[in-house]
């Protein structure tokens, strides 16, 4: 997932949905390939939400890039993805 044009002075905070995943589903995040904003870990077997911080450095270019990898799968899914600007 890809956002150009952020304003490289703001904070940022990424807002996740994530569906049911089966038990023993762990998922990684990381923005711009440096930044892991959630380390492998497994997802509930119900819907959540999650927040992530995102680093002032990871979008003073003004493009953030996020990358979800899945161990032992092929994709990650994701329901919602909201990113608030917070100041």
């Amino acid at each position: 997932m890809r956002y150009e044009g952020l304003d490289p002075t703001a904070r940022y905070l990424l807002r996740v949905t994530y569906p049911p995943y089966r038990p023993g589903t762990s998922v990684r995040l990381v923005a711009n390939g440096e930044f892991e904003l959630q380390p492998m870990g497994e997802l509930p077997r119900e819907l959540s939400l999650r927040e992530y911080p995102i680093p002032e450095e990871a979008t003073r270019s003004g493009t953030l890039e996020l990358a979800w990898s899945r161990k032992g799968g092929r994709s990650v899914c994701v329901a919602e993805a909201w990113l608030i600007r917070q100041g």
